[in-house]
This record gives structure tokens, sequence and C-alpha cells, in this order.
């Protein structure tokens, strides 16, 4: 079992994650949340430039306030806990960290025990 990030309260589930151009093969590391009100995964906006990933179409996306939005979306490989998650369609928006989505958490077995703050991620 992983702890959960205190850097947000009430505290999350976080991991280290790491998303693949997977045309290029380069990759970048960054922090991931898990969140299972996202339908999609999200990455940092600056991450599209430095994986130099291309365009694939685009998708309206309504936020937590109902707003809705056109937005690009990108293909990409994601690695989460030596599970990889290959050709997932993301979107880009401006924030710290990803945000991993349902349209990867539905792939895998993930126990939330919020009671200890702890969680575990597996392959079913």
């Amino acid at each position: 079992m992983m702890p959960y990030a205190l850097i947000e309260d009430p505290p999350i589930p976080m991991m280290q994650g790491e998303i693949f151009n997977p045309v290029l093969n380069i990759s970048e590391k960054e922090q991931a949340k898990l969140d299972t009100g996202s339908a999609l995964t999200v990455i940092p906006e600056e991450l599209v430039s430095r994986l130099k990933l291309m365009p694939k179409g685009t998708t309206w996306v309504k936020d937590f306030r109902g707003n809705e939005q056109e937005h690009r979306t990108y293909v990409v490989h994601i690695m989460l806990d030596g599970e990889k998650f290959e050709w997932v369609e993301i979107i880009s928006r401006e924030r710290p960290n990803v945000l991993v989505g349902r349209n990867v958490l539905n792939n895998t077995k993930l126990i939330l025990d919020g009671k200890n703050l702890v969680f575990k991620m597996e392959d079913p």
C-alpha cells in the first residue's frame, strides 16, 4: 500500500507517473493524482511541447462547475507503479501535475483505504 499525499487537505492518492510520446519514445516523469471523478486523464500543458505531442483530435469537456470547453486530444503511453497503459487519449491543461482519470483507472483494481490514508493500484 502507498500513502496518500498530505500536500492537500483532505489528503489525496498520488504517485510518480511517467508520460511517454509513443511515436518518438521520449518521456517525462511527473507526480500523478488519481481522480475517480475525472473521466479523462489530463497532463500539464507544458508536457505537450516537451514531449513533442501531435494533436489527435478534439473533445468537449465539462469541468466540475458545469462549464463546457473544447480541448485538443493527444495520445500517450502512461506508466504508473510499473503498469504501462498504452495509447491513452488525454487532454492538457495548465496544472502542476498529471490528473489520472477513469479512462486509465477503470483498467486497474484500485483500492482506496481513506480511513488509513493508503491506497493500492494493481492489475486485476
